[in-house]
């Protein structure tokens, strides 16, 4: 059980760090030329790392989908790709606390 709060902690400082190096770095632009490409890298890593959770709570909950379509929903609108659990089963409002 401790393990698993550890491992959570550990993706959601992951994801934390990567979207606030995306701002950061473009932050950072202004007076080192060339940073933009490396914001950019941390947010494909972020956009990633989502689209990684998301493909696991699919599998977890037996949610109609694939990697690719999770890959676009969490480029472009990553601030709503967690609920998707909500959303892709009869009943909704499922306890993810139990997601490994």
């Amino acid at each position: 059980m401790v393990a698993l709060k550890l491992e959570r902690c550990y993706w959601v400082l992951l994801l934390q760090f990567f979207w606030s190096a995306w701002i950061v770095l473009h932050i950072v632009e202004i007076s080192v030329p060339g940073c933009f490409a490396f914001a950019w890298i941390f947010y494909i890593g972020f956009v990633t790392l989502v689209t990684s959770q998301r493909v696991d709570l699919r599998s977890h909950y037996d949610i109609n989908g694939n990697p690719l379509e999770d890959f676009f929903a969490s480029l472009l609108l990553y601030e709503c790709c967690y609920p998707v659990g909500n959303c892709g089963r009869k009943g909704g409002n499922h306890d993810f606390s139990s997601v490994e």
